[in-house]
């Protein structure tokens, strides 16, 4: 279900976000913790206890703040976020 909270962390500056990744493509992504300390159209990099981590957005769902994001809904230049549309569960 999207809520406003969705919509909000959605189209938010991701750096500086505590963020976990709940899903992946790699299985090895899944349950790196951090913070975002740097973001671009396709990437996020996360500083995690043991080192920084850049990982593609596509390929994660993302949790910030309790909030689970998949991360093809965000992969666009931060600088954009602000047009961002996100999926309703429409069809």
């Amino acid at each position: 279900m999207i809520t406003t909270h969705t919509l909000n962390v959605a189209r938010h500056e991701l750096i500086g976000l505590a963020a976990s990744i709940v899903a992946a493509t790699n299985p090895r992504l899944v349950g790196t913790t951090g913070i975002v300390v740097d973001e671009t159209k396709h990437f996020v990099t996360i500083d995690t206890s043991r080192g920084r981590k850049r990982v593609p957005k596509r390929a994660c769902t993302f949790r910030f703040g309790g909030v689970d994001i998949e991360g093809r809904d965000i992969e666009v230049a931060p600088e954009e976020r602000i047009k961002l549309k996100v999926n309703h569960g429409r069809s």
